[in-house]
């Protein structure tokens, strides 16, 4: 079976998100689509995107289309800033206007690829979502008189809240870890 029903969480947080037990606490009894009886605790959190897309759409379908166009967005949005950086910088040898346009369009290329991937669904805003990370992270380590300070703040905070985390933390902790070591060699370096 190579298929192993990637889309079966589905079910449940649309299930979860019409019981009268969503917002209920851990010791209440939830009962899935797929039968049995489980505690509520050891479902997904209320604080998702998932699960708020399932609540507000009319339908399952709608939810399901509604959270592929979320994650193709976020994707998208978060591969070109980080993309637009990197290939700037690359060619910053020679900078021009006609350079810049260039990075630009290889950078909203790439991105459209990167976007079209088809994430698994429980925890494609984690994955989708790591470029906009590593672009807010490397805009703190950087910052710039002309970029809006709050920007960074913003996606570092709606992803820890939004996403699940807990299926990307390590890549969040490492990419932290080495930008704080980054800033600390660079501040000794610098008279």
């Amino acid at each position: 079976n190579t298929h192993d029903n990637p889309d079966a969480n589905h079910a449940v947080v649309y299930r979860l998100a019409h019981d009268p037990v969503a917002f209920g606490g851990a010791r209440e009894l939830f009962a899935p689509t797929l039968g049995g009886t489980v505690q509520r605790g050891t479902l997904q959190s209320e604080v998702s995107v998932l699960f708020w897309v399932y609540r507000l759409a009319p339908s399952h379908l709608a939810a399901y289309q509604w959270h592929h166009l979320i994650v193709v967005v976020v994707a998208f949005a978060g591969m070109w800033a980080l993309l637009r950086r990197v290939l700037r910088r690359a060619l910053s040898h020679d900078a021009s206007a006609e350079r810049d346009a260039l990075a630009d369009q290889w950078a909203a290329l790439l991105a459209a690829i990167y976007a079209l991937i088809p994430f698994f669904p429980a925890f494609s805003l984690g994955v989708a979502g790591l470029p906009a990370v590593a672009w807010a992270l490397w805009q703190l380590a950087e910052p710039e008189a002309k970029r809006p300070r709050w920007l960074p703040w913003l996606v570092l905070v709606v992803y820890a809240v939004a996403g699940p985390v807990y299926y990307t933390t390590a890549f969040a902790a490492a990419a932290g870890t080495a930008m704080l070591a980054w800033l600390g060699w660079r501040r000794r370096r610098t008279p």
